[in-house]
């Protein structure tokens, strides 16, 4: 035999178990079909098979039955056999995020943008309200209780080891309420500005609150005082057993504006170096319910500022509205 026809016989021996290998992937599972392509290379089960030569290349089929596989990811497909997203939610109002209008209907910013999300899954939505902290809002979803929680949530390093963010849906700036008196008799001949950076009073703030934190890093000086609701809070600070209450922007201009009566008591701090973003949380183990979140949010392409919530809410729910009727694509 010359070397021509050892050359063809070793051509015709890779054909056939070049066919031999096709045949052997069109009848085990996962099912296979075969397309159209040329110079592709695709990976089987960490094996890349270059089949341009046929001009030919193996794709997976869609499983023939959902016994075969999954349509969706399971922390996707579970929410979707359910029927129902469960979401974890504080039991205070805290309007204009969340709280129940005249009627007794859920309302707010966060109320909508979760419906919203729900909607484009194709489920209802039930609200899980009995945390009566924060922390307890987290602990709803770190334990598999909710599918996800969102209440004006901030971000913390402690939360983060146990739960997954997404991005966040507004960023606001920490702020402080000021009782003006307590601050003149703390002042002792110091400049106000030197004051506030340097505080060193008694510090009001939500206990169980991403706010804890915050004013530990911020104000190391300061003693922080926890209570049980942002309404004792401003009233501990209206009597002046703390110096200040310490939460978002959002929160201390609300306090300003319905109580304009306030004005000579409190100063009202916006502290435009220290960011506050808010997110929504998934189970760490939810990394496809928390891509779907992040898709969600980033095609909304909201943007929220606090004096727009405060001043303009009815036109920011009505481009929530507008943008979900729409369909996210």
């Amino acid at each position: 035999m010359d070397r021509d026809d050892k050359r063809r016989g070793g051509c015709r021996l890779e054909w056939v178990l070049l066919l031999g290998l096709i045949h052997m992937l069109t009848i085990f599972q996962p099912k296979w079909v075969l397309a159209e392509a040329e110079n592709m290379a695709i990976v089987v089960t960490g094996t890349i098979i270059n089949a341009s030569a046929s001009g030919k290349t193996l794709i997976p089929s869609t499983p023939s039955t959902p016994d075969e596989k999954r349509l969706h990811p399971p922390d996707v497909q579970r929410i979707l056999d359910r029927g129902q997203l469960v979401v974890a939610m504080y039991q205070e109002d805290t309007p204009p995020f969340y709280f129940k209008n005249k009627s007794g209907s859920m309302d707010g910013i966060d109320v909508h943008l979760i419906t919203g999300f729900a909607t484009q899954l194709g489920v209802t939505v039930r609200f899980d309200r009995s945390a009566s902290s924060f922390e307890k809002v987290v602990d709803l979803v770190a334990t598999h209780q909710a599918d996800l929680a969102i209440s004006k949530l901030g971000m913390t390093f402690s939360r983060a080891m146990r739960v997954r963010y997404s991005k966040p849906y507004i960023t606001l700036h920490q702020a402080l309420l000021i009782n003006r008196l307590v601050l003149a008799q703390h002042a002792d001949g110091r400049e106000r500005a030197e004051v506030m950076r340097n505080l060193d009073g008694k510090l009001g703030v939500i206990a169980k609150s991403s706010y804890v934190d915050n004013a530990k890093a911020r104000f190391k000086k300061a003693t922080v005082v926890g209570f049980d609701s942002w309404e004792k809070v401003v009233d501990a600070t209206a009597r002046g057993e703390v110096m200040a209450a310490y939460r978002d922007e959002v929160e201390i201009k609300k306090i300003i504006l319905d109580r304009p009566g306030t004005a000579l008591q409190f100063l009202m701090v916006v502290l435009t170096d220290a960011n506050d973003p808010k997110a929504i949380i998934t189970p760490w183990e939810s990394p496809n319910l928390l891509a779907l979140v992040d898709f969600f949010l980033n095609t909304l392409d909201l943007n929220l500022t606090a004096d727009r919530i405060l001043h303009h809410y009815d036109d920011v729910i009505q481009e929530i509205e507008s943008k979900i009727r729409q369909g996210v694509r």
